[in-house]
């Protein structure tokens, strides 16, 4: 489905009109759950899951922003929005590449400059930190090094059919 069809879907259930533009800040937006914002539940609640991860990878939307703003719109409305039940967890570490989460998913964000780095320039800033801070930080370096890419990993729990449905997750096709 394309962007037009989900402004589409998300304006005839709500009325109104809206741009992609505009819609991808709302969806990643907390306060757009906690004001109700119709356009953003619209996109939750009536636009199938498919077609929301596809619109937020088009519109370079944060997607654990996204989870975490359905989320809230759960809570609020009374019934699940597909796309809160992912699992940010697995999301976050296959996306900074980590065995384990040393602080909880939507924090990770926070360490982004650290985690981007090469192993030599965290090995920088680690001399430079001590006590918790350190610790903290090298927790980061450890998962780092521990992580395996999903179809490298021994337990074969990734087949090529997986891959082949879920290329952007596996960043690859076959």
């Amino acid at each position: 489905m394309s962007t037009s069809s989900v402004i589409t879907t998300v304006t005839t259930a709500c009325g109104g009109s809206i741009t992609a533009e505009e819609l991808s800040a709302r969806i990643a937006d907390p306060s757009t759950a906690l004001s109700g914002d119709l356009y953003a539940l619209g996109f939750f609640s009536d636009v199938w899951l498919k077609q929301q991860l596809n619109f937020v990878h088009e519109m370079n939307v944060d997607l654990v922003s996204a989870i975490l703003v359905a989320r809230e719109f759960t809570k609020m409305a009374g019934w699940e929005m597909p796309l809160g039940k992912l699992d940010v967890d697995q999301i976050v570490k296959d996306r900074y590449r980590l065995k384990y989460l040393p602080v909880d998913a939507e924090y990770v964000d926070h360490y982004r400059d650290f985690l981007e780095r090469t192993v030599q320039e965290q090995d920088a800033i680690l001399g430079t930190l001590d006590g918790p801070e350190y610790e903290l930080f090298q927790s980061f370096q450890v998962a780092q090094a521990l992580y395996q890419a999903p179809d490298q990993r021994p337990d074969g729990s990734v087949t090529p059919e997986k891959i082949a449905a879920n290329p952007d997750r596996y960043c690859r096709e076959l």
